[in-house]
């Protein structure tokens, strides 16, 4: 049988398994041009055309970007394609560590979803903490960030480059807690931040989650307070507090989970 040496524009979408409109596209941004047009105005493809359309196909299933493929089809060498094959790995590394962060991120917060959400509202457990690295604001009055993520909390997590998957926490002292609103005399932070400037002290803590509305987490803290002192340790703060369960990821109020890291002391005895 002779080998037919043209091909329709729907024979060479056929044989590759792409729609006719991608080869038009290609002709029209002039990748992959007809060998001819006839007086119909209907393209005409030479059986010589074959490798190089085989060859964009893979490269576009490859990822690579049009514009770096039409580049490359220019001047088809060894050397093109391993300059062409070098900046698609290096941005492919880039894309799996973007990926693997997402990745990661994403992880955490399940983690620490599921840990919050199986544990035991109330119950204070004293847990010694290692030294961990966090991203610290300055001290101000943070009492409507939480809630409307107002133009400091922003700026806060612009600068240190926290996701906005990670929600920022409180900390505060104990002189604060005191207050009306501790809020109004407290810091933000978090520990996803990629600009770490200051770190959550090492030692002993009284841990607890406690689930429901923010309005009722100072009365919360003060009861923290009170318990670890009953259970024989000097209170000597800062407090934490983080929200793993919150508006990021949870709409009834009541339903929200926060937890509570309180610095204590074992009190020495003679």
């Amino acid at each position: 049988m002779p080998v037919k040496h043209e091909l329709t524009i729907s024979e060479m979408a056929k044989i590759f398994g792409i729609r006719r409109d991608t080869l038009l596209y290609y002709d029209k941004i002039g990748l992959f041009k007809a060998d001819e047009r006839r007086e119909n105005n209907y393209r005409s493809y030479s059986t010589n055309q074959l490798p190089l359309l085989d060859t964009i196909i893979n490269l576009r299933e490859l990822g690579l970007p049009i514009k770096n493929i039409k580049e490359f089809t220019k001047e088809r060498t060894a050397a093109s394609f391993l300059a062409l094959a070098s900046g698609a790995v290096n941005n492919i590394d880039q894309e799996i560590r973007k990926l693997r962060e997402q990745q990661k991120l994403l992880r955490n917060a399940s983690d620490e979803i599921i840990t919050a959400a199986s544990s035991e509202y109330g119950k204070i457990e004293i847990v010694e903490i290692g030294e961990i690295p966090i991203s610290l604001s300055d001290e101000g009055d943070y009492s409507s960030a939480l809630l409307s993520f107002d133009k400091p909390y922003e700026l806060f997590m612009t600068k240190h480059e926290i996701p906005w998957i990670e929600m920022a926490g409180l900390k505060f002292d104990l002189e604060s807690l005191d207050l009306q609103d501790y809020t109004t005399r407290s810091y933000l932070f978090s520990r996803r931040g990629k600009i770490r400037n200051a770190v959550m002290e090492k030692g002993l803590y009284a841990v607890s989650y406690h689930k429901g509305n923010w309005s009722e987490t100072q009365k919360w803290n003060r009861s923290v307070v009170r318990e670890a002192e009953k259970m024989g340790y000097k209170v000597t703060g800062p407090c934490y507090e983080e929200y793993p369960v919150a508006y990021l990821v949870e709409e009834d109020e009541d339903n929200f989970i926060t937890k509570i890291s309180i610095k204590i002391e074992q009190i020495k005895t003679i």
